[in-house]
């Protein structure tokens, strides 16, 4: 898991990368899926909505949605989504001074303990010391 986390990062930061998990995938993808998933990876504000919103986006049911992302990806909304919250909070604790809950109820976590479970478990550091290893800039 940590090896596609790291493989969805250099993805995202690489310019001809094609998203979260590279070129190849995206080419799997059908146009309503792809186009549904650049959408959500570029508003947080559908990060609450969770899978519910994704599902929403794609004007499908969330059964189809699984499917074809699973068999494209590998992975389930679930994990899918997840893991765009997760990136969306590194990107908050890298660059702002906003709280630590403040950044997990954004990203849709509904308890402050399972977004420290969870960020801890990808990052290997509480989100306080990913931010203060990884500082940016925050204004």
């Amino acid at each position: 898991f940590r090896f596609l986390l790291n493989l969805f990062h250099a993805a995202e930061r690489a310019p001809s990368a094609g998203g979260p998990l590279g070129s190849d995938w995206r080419e799997a993808l059908p146009d309503w899926l792809s186009e549904a998933l650049r959408k959500f990876s570029r508003n947080p504000d559908l990060l609450v909505g969770g899978t519910r919103a994704l599902a929403s986006l794609t004007g499908r049911s969330p059964e189809h949605v699984s499917r074809t992302l699973r068999q494209a990806t590998g992975l389930t909304p679930r994990e899918w989504v997840t893991r765009q919250r997760l990136h969306h909070a590194t990107t908050q604790l890298r660059t702002t001074n906003r709280k630590v809950l403040d950044i997990s109820m954004e990203c849709g976590f509904e308890s402050l303990g399972h977004f420290y479970r969870l960020f801890t478990r990808e990052y290997r550091v509480p989100p306080a010391d990913y931010r203060r290893q990884n500082r940016t800039g925050a204004i």
